[in-house]
């Protein structure tokens, strides 16, 4: 490990990027390194298990190159990468394991829904995902919500 003080007098170590290896001199923060890669690699995207929850989905970052990319959000826009919904991409994968194609499995999902049979949308074994036409997950969807709210006495419901 090599330590020098540039003329600034800042104290710097010689260091390699964790992508590609390349040594440079980085400046020392708190005794670590202060950028684990170099100019070049930590301005590209880089594939990583970066995951996310919205709307209680949990969101996977998926590179350009994964075959079930045009599942992504919004793909067109964000030429360097994207969130999909992972059991999206749980059972896009199991599809392709049955042996459909890439091709096939996107454009079965963009036109289904992959519902959660126990409604914890956090839980995404491909045991507890099923897929579901749009209109019957939606009447599942609104069948559970009368049911709670046929419950609801008149008074209750205008209050």
């Amino acid at each position: 490990m090599e330590i020098r003080t540039n003329q600034y007098y800042l104290q710097e170590i010689l260091h390699s990027c964790i992508d590609c290896g390349k040594t440079r001199w980085v400046r020392i923060t708190d005794g670590s390194p202060r950028n684990l890669r170099c100019q070049s690699c930590a301005g590209k995207a880089r594939p990583h298990k970066h995951t996310t929850i919205n709307v209680g989905y949990v969101l996977v970052w998926i590179q350009p190159e994964h075959p079930l990319f045009r599942l992504a959000r919004k793909p067109e826009k964000l030429g360097l990468g994207s969130y999909v919904r992972n059991n999206r991409l749980v059972y896009g994968n199991a599809l392709c394991a049955f042996g459909f194609t890439p091709d096939e499995v996107v454009d079965i999902l963009k036109n289904m829904f992959v519902h959660h049979k126990d409604g914890n949308k956090l839980n995404d074994e491909l045991s507890n995902l099923e897929l579901k036409q749009p209109g019957t997950h939606r009447s599942l969807h609104m069948t559970k919500v009368w049911e709670v709210y046929k419950n609801i006495s008149h008074v209750e419901r205008w209050q």
